[in-house]
């Protein structure tokens, strides 16, 4: 086939943004909540600025004796009423909610 026959290459998928997960060095303990869910029930992971969560994807578990101690996680990608996008995950060991980090 011909070169100048070809199509040109469709560039719309390289001009969307990328999607960048920041870390923090320590996971930061949320706000407690009455259920261990993230369902869209009101709860706000990032203050009442950011608004409530009202979608969320997951769980991804992770578990396992990893280094001294064990580790059972469930982690979620929730996002809030003004579209921020917040890495939480639930410790069971330690009954507790901790956001790892933000998606930007």
């Amino acid at each position: 086939e011909r070169l100048d026959k070809l199509a040109y290459p469709n560039t719309s998928e390289a001009t969307k943004p990328r999607l960048i997960r920041t870390m923090h060095a320590k996971p930061k303990p949320l706000p407690t909540q009455r259920r261990h869910d993230t369902a869209t029930d009101g709860w706000m992971v990032a203050g009442p600025a950011a608004g409530p969560v009202v979608r969320s994807h997951g769980p991804y578990l992770v578990s396992g004796g990893w280094w001294r101690k064990e580790v059972r996680r469930r982690y979620f990608y929730v996002e809030t009423q003004r579209g921020q996008w917040h890495w939480i995950f639930y410790d069971e060991r330690r009954r507790r909610w901790f956001e790892q980090g933000r998606v930007e």
